[in-house]
């Protein structure tokens, strides 16, 4: 460290070295802003906690972090070693749930991402909780109430501070507009709106995803299912997901944070000596643009945004999650309807640049980038029956990922399972998609053949999209079980579970 002003040595050096745990402007014009753990400004006691901050803040108290099993003393790190190995092969299915917390995201009415989402699915009478036969496999399930959030720290692994601090400024602008406000920029349209407490149910929702890989890796649980709102795998980087042009998406589908990208980086971070490669597979009827572009920015590469119609600024771009092994040890791959006018539509260029979206050809003939071997996007055409839809979709599947997948030899794989290729969904796929909850159970029952090869059934799986939801209710307010099974999101999500319990 030296002259550099790291070296701790005084508390003029020692100032310089957190200087960086406020925000502030850095060239071009760029919110520079590094964080420990959170949004917590650094005091007293931060700063001139001796060495090793083996005393810190009022007295040098320390508590232990409700996230993986680092010790803290008043939000500063005081150890750094990875995260223990698991104890043993586990059994059993865990359900994160945030007991209603979620409902807190205002969406207003008629919009498709609504709280009834996840009511249909862990409410009182939901049908995770109530199965719908008498020897259920649901029935098995184990639940568990998250309440904390995911530290700035791990939002900002995957996430550009202007973003996070942008989302936070929406939120509080929300109070003064009604309790809502768009997060999507004008002159773009409009789907994702938030509300007062939109990010703190968001930021939940990823300390959900990140406590599920707790149980998970340390041996709780084989399996865990995150039945999150709102969704997270549009949002990229900086929100919206830019094109090589740096043009970006039309909007950011309903999605505030990535759940399921922190919920990898934190893995990948806390537990480098189990987890050392992490595989994310993605079968929502939506390309996944945002998790892609969080994975492309593991390797460094310059990045491109337009900020007027006529000017556009270029910067390099790079975010670790680990170190410079990233790249190799992340893979991501994307089942999804690809056509030129089906959201999120850039898709075909930013994520895969086909030449024919519709047979996912580029110009070599060959569906992947090279410069990204680890993406792997896996589009489908449009179809007009189930038995169509379903043939597809499993020759793709096993012809396209399994393969690629084994011979990537996970540790860890993290699931973004939207349901919203249902064939009775038709305003999540426009009727161009016509899966049923048989295909949700094959797809889940082949991951968990691959997590059962390769890395101890260890599977962390994430809702995302999916929206055939019901308007009626019972007598008491709560969902009638007859309208909760008639819900292609709900029985479809059932499916999915009930896979994941039998592993």
């Amino acid at each position: 460290a030296g002259k550099s002003g790291v070296d701790g040595r005084g508390s003029k050096a020692f100032g310089a070295k957190v200087s960086i745990l406020a925000p502030m402007m850095g060239p071009p014009n760029k919110m520079f802003y590094k964080r420990w753990l959170d949004e917590q400004p650094p005091d007293e006691g931060q700063l001139h906690g001796g060495a090793g901050g083996a005393m810190c803040g009022s007295g040098g108290s320390k508590r232990q972090c409700t996230m993986g099993g680092g010790e803290y003393a008043n939000g500063l790190a005081i150890k750094s070693e990875p995260m223990p190995p698991p104890r043993s092969v586990s059994t059993g299915t865990v359900v994160m749930t945030q007991e209603g917390f979620c409902m807190a995201h205002k969406t207003g009415n008629g919009c498709l991402e609504c709280p009834r989402r996840v009511e249909l699915l862990c409410g009182a009478t939901g049908i995770l909780r109530t199965g719908v036969e008498e020897n259920d496999d649901l029935k098995s399930l184990k639940f568990e109430t998250v309440t904390h959030k995911a530290p700035l720290a791990d939002l900002l692994r995957v996430h550009d501070w202007e973003y996070i601090n942008d989302l936070m400024q929406k939120c509080e602008e929300a109070k003064k507009h009604r309790g809502k406000t768009w997060l999507d920029p004008p002159g773009h349209p409009r789907d994702t709106l938030v509300s007062p407490e939109s990010y703190t149910v968001a930021v939940r929702g990823a300390g959900a995803v990140c406590l599920a890989v707790d149980r998970v890796v340390q041996g709780a649980a084989r399996n865990a299912f995150v039945p999150l709102r709102p969704p997270g795998h549009h949002a990229g980087p900086s929100g919206l997901v830019y094109s090589d042009d740096g043009c970006p998406t039309e909007s950011q589908g309903f999605c505030l944070i990535n759940h399921v990208a922190v919920g990898a980086a934190y893995a990948r971070y806390n537990y480098r000596d189990t987890i050392k490669r992490i595989a994310i597979v993605d079968f929502d009827v939506h390309n996944g643009n945002g998790t892609a572009a969080i994975v492309r920015n593991l390797r460094p590469h310059k990045h491109t945004r337009m900020i007027s119609s006529e000017t556009s600024v270029t910067m390099p771009s790079f975010k670790p999650w680990l170190d410079e092994s990233d790249s190799d040890d992340v893979f991501f791959a994307s089942t999804h309807l690809s056509a030129h006018d089906f959201y999120p539509r850039l898709a075909v260029k930013e994520c895969c640049r086909f030449g024919e979206p519709e047979f996912g050809m580029n110009s070599e003939g060959v569906d992947d980038d090279p410069a990204y071997p680890n993406i792997v996007n896996i589009p489908m055409h449009k179809t007009s029956t189930s038995e169509e839809s379903s043939k597809l979709f499993r020759t793709l599947v096993e012809t396209k990922l399994l393969g690629r997948l084994r011979s990537f030899r996970p540790d860890l794989i993290m699931i973004s399972a939207g349901f919203d290729g249902h064939c009775e969904d038709v305003e999540g796929n426009r009727g161009w998609c016509h899966l049923l909850e048989d295909d949700y159970e094959w797809i889940t029952d082949r991951l968990c053949d691959v997590a059962a090869e390769h890395c101890r059934g260890r599977i962390v799986s994430v809702l995302e999209g999916g929206y055939h939801v019901p308007q009626r209710r019972g007598k008491k307010g709560d969902m009638d079980p007859q309208v909760v099974q008639s819900s292609a999101l709900a029985t479809s999500c059932a499916a999915h579970v009930r896979s994941l319990v039998r592993g």
